[in-house]
């Protein structure tokens, strides 16, 4: 299992979760230190094999970068499932955004869960079993908000895409939508 913003919040309960499931994890965090925190706290508590990668998804979205900083780390890994967790939030508008900001947001949102998921599908639809990807959104992917135009727009894009790719994939690969 692969989730990305692993080092805290959500992804951090989503990697415990599992662990004690017995799920072999990978877990994927830009911030090494905390990373490796988690890491070593679930090794030392469940009997699971754990690989973090250090990976800023807001700065490194781009298939090139995804496949040399994450794919081929994982390769010959049986990722059963693909868990699009990091993201960050937007507390400004639109026009609040500074060109860094919003770049950040939509790659991190956005570009990265594609991207991550294009990478990945036909890996997990190649499994004996079947296999999952869960997108984790947010209300507000679902009833826009001032001061959150462009985390609202990239949430509701990641609800759509996991309703349309599940449809495509739907015999190998189930695709789940947690608003969180």
């Amino acid at each position: 299992m692969l989730v990305t913003g692993a080092s805290d919040g959500v992804g951090k309960a989503l990697a415990y979760q599992f662990a004690a499931l017995g799920f072999n994890l990978v877990l994927v965090a830009r911030r090494e230190a905390l990373l490796e925190a988690v890491k070593a706290d679930i090794t030392g508590k469940f009997h699971v094999s754990v690989v973090s990668i250090s990976f800023d998804l807001s700065q490194g979205a781009s298939f090139p970068q995804l496949t040399a900083g994450i794919i081929e780390r994982i390769s010959g890994l049986d990722v059963s499932i693909l868990i699009n967790n990091a993201g960050v939030g937007q507390y400004t508008t639109f026009t609040g955004l500074t060109p860094d900001a919003l770049g950040n947001l939509l790659n991190l949102n956005l570009v990265a869960p594609t991207l991550l998921t294009h990478l990945l599908v036909k890996q997990l639809a190649a499994r004996q079993y079947q296999s999952a990807v869960v997108n984790v959104s947010s209300m507000l992917g679902r009833t826009p908000a001032e001061g959150a135009s462009v985390y609202s727009g990239t949430k509701a894009y990641l609800r759509f895409l996991t309703y349309a790719v599940g449809e495509e994939a739907k015999d190998k690969v189930d695709f789940l939508t947690v608003r969180v």
